[in-house]
């Protein structure tokens, strides 16, 4: 019920309110209005192509690029591979310290019964 009010409210706003008439009157002279037409650009352009081949530079790099590029895969597998080499150097340094306190607190324990 009340999306429905909301929804007439709005089309109300729209059809009745002067500023959006006068902004779309705006739109309408600057789209007839326009140095060249659409339909006259994509003419121009396809001669000037026509007569002097397409430029390298109009190329978009993006196109150059291999799919491990285009979905940053190379730079995901650089970061999972960093992440992975610290985590098992973590697990490894941990053991080693956990190791040496474990001898050290058996050797204490030792130490204490003799």
């Amino acid at each position: 019920m009340e999306d429905a009010e909301r929804m007439k409210k709005a089309l109300e706003d729209i059809l009745y309110n002067e500023n959006y008439k006068k902004n779309a009157l705006k739109l309408a002279d600057i789209l007839t209005n326009q140095p060249y037409s659409p339909k006259e650009n994509v003419i121009k352009y396809t001669e000037f192509v026509g007569e002097h081949g397409p430029f390298p530079d109009t190329n978009p790099y993006g196109r150059r690029l291999n799919y491990f590029q285009k979905t940053f895969l190379d730079i995901y597998a650089t970061f999972a591979l960093f992440y992975i080499t610290v985590a098992v150097a973590s697990v490894i340094i941990l053991r080693k310290i956990y190791s040496k306190v474990r001898k050290y607190l058996s050797w204490k324990s030792t130490k204490k019964t003799e």
